[in-house]
C-alpha cells in the first residue's frame, strides 16, 4: 500500500484514536524520514515522494490537531459523536398573528412554531386560555376557543411558553369585536324602515326620509341612527276620524320604526330616531323644517320591550317614553 493511502486511513480514523501523538512518532516519523532519505525513489512495494508524504502528514496533524481543540472545547471527549458534545439548545419560536374580526368566541393564529415542547396562552381582558403541550419542531395554524367571550373590541396577546413556564415567544393583535349574524347595512336598515311607513298609509303624517339611516359596529351589536321629515298636523286629520294627528301618533309612528329594527334577523343595539316637522315651503319651494324630537333607547333597554305589545296596544306616548333611554317632543307652528 503506497504511503499516501496509509496516511489517508490514518486521517479517517483520527477521531476515534486517543493516541494520535504516539503513533505519529512510532508510525508516521519513520516513514517520513525513509521517504526523505530515498528522495521519491521505488523501494519496494512503497512509493513515496516528498509531495506526497508532505500533503498527507499535513492533513493528518491538520486533523488531529482539530480534533484535539474540539475535544478541549467541549471538555474531554472521543470526538464530535461523544455524548459530551450534544449541548441543550436554547429555547426559540415565533407566533404570526394578525388583527382580526369577530363574534367573540375564538381567535385564529396563522403559525405558531417552537424548538422545544410549548403551550400557547392567550390573555384578554375578561379571560385567560391556555392551550395543551404541542411536541417541538411542529408547526400550526390553530383556532382557539375562548371559554369567556371577548366582551368588547380590545388588544389581546399570545404567547408560547414551554414545559418549564418560561416564555418563548409573543406578540399582540388588535380583535375588533362584530355583532352576530347577518351584517346590518345601511340600505338593510332604510328597507326594514320603509316597510314601517306602510303602517302609516292612511295618515299623511309621514313626509320624506332625512337622509339614509347611519349604521355603525360597535363591539356586539350595531348602532343605528334615522330621521324622518312629518307634516305639521293641526289641519291634518286622520282619515276616518275627525281628531287630528298628535304627539301621540308621532310617538306611535316611532315605535314602529323601533319595532321594524329591534324584531328584525339583525343584533341591533343602541338606536337614535330624530324627527324634523315640516313646516311648509319658503318663497321659492324649499322645504322648511325644524327639528321635534329625539328618541334615544340602547340595546339593554330595547332587549326589554315587548314591541308587538307596545305598538299594538301601548299608551302613547307615555308608553315609548317609559321605555326609552332618551324622550323629547316640541311642536312647531306652521308658516302661514
Amino acid at each position: 500500500m503506497s504511503l499516501d493511502c496509509y496516511l489517508a486511513v490514518l486521517f479517517a480514523e483520527r477521531k476515534f484514536s486517543q493516541n494520535w501523538k504516539s503513533r505519529l512518532e512510532k508510525e508516521i516519523y519513520p516513514c517520513l524520514m525513509l521517504s526523505l532519505n530515498m528522495g521519491g525513489q521505488n523501494h519496494g512495494s512503497v512509493l513515496v515522494d516528498r509531495r506526497t508524504v508532505g500533503v498527507g502528514v499535513g492533513l493528518l496533524l491538520a486533523g488531529c490537531l482539530t480534533a484535539d481543540d474540539e475535544s478541549e472545547s467541549a471538555g474531554g471527549g472521543n470526538g464530535d459523536d461523544d455524548p459530551a458534545f450534544v449541548q441543550d439548545a436554547e429555547p426559540d419560536g415565533s407566533i404570526r398573528v394578525s388583527d382580526q374580526r369577530g363574534s367573540g368566541g375564538e381567535i385564529s393564529i396563522e403559525r405558531v412554531e417552537a424548538n422545544v415542547d410549548y403551550r400557547i396562552v392567550v390573555e384578554y381582558e375578561n379571560g385567560r386560555v391556555e392551550s395543551s403541550t404541542i411536541p417541538a419542531g411542529e408547526t400550526h395554524s390553530p383556532t382557539i376557543e375562548l371559554e369567556t367571550t371577548v366582551g368588547t373590541s380590545q388588544t389581546i396577546s399570545v404567547s408560547l411558553v414551554s414545559a418549564e413556564g418560561e416564555e418563548i415567544a409573543s406578540t399582540e393583535f388588535r380583535y375588533e369585536l362584530a355583532p352576530r349574524g347577518p351584517a346590518l347595512t345601511s340600505s338593510a336598515a332604510h328597507e326594514l324602515l320603509s316597510d314601517r311607513t306602510g303602517l302609516l298609509g292612511p295618515w299623511p303624517m309621514f313626509v320624506d326620509w332625512n337622509g339614509q339611516p347611519t349604521v355603525e359596529s360597535n363591539d356586539a351589536a350595531y348602532q343605528v341612527e334615522f330621521a324622518w321629515i312629518h307634516e305639521h298636523w293641526e289641519d291634518v286629520p286622520i282619515i276616518g276620524d275627525n281628531e287630528a294627528a298628535t304627539e301621540e301618533h308621532l310617538a306611535w309612528a316611532n315605535a314602529a320604526f323601533l319595532q321594524a329594527l329591534y324584531t328584525s334577523q339583525y343584533e341591533v343595539g343602541r338606536t337614535t330616531v330624530r324627527t324634523h316637522q315640516m313646516l311648509g315651503r319658503d318663497s321659492v319651494g324649499d322645504l322648511v323644517l325644524e327639528p321635534s324630537g329625539t328618541v334615544v333607547i340602547s340595546g339593554s333597554s330595547a332587549a326589554s320591550v315587548n314591541w308587538n305589545n307596545l305598538v299594538d296596544n301601548g299608551e302613547f306616548p307615555e308608553g315609548l317614553r317609559q321605555v326609552a333611554d332618551e324622550y323629547d317632543f316640541t311642536y312647531h307652528e306652521p308658516l302661514d
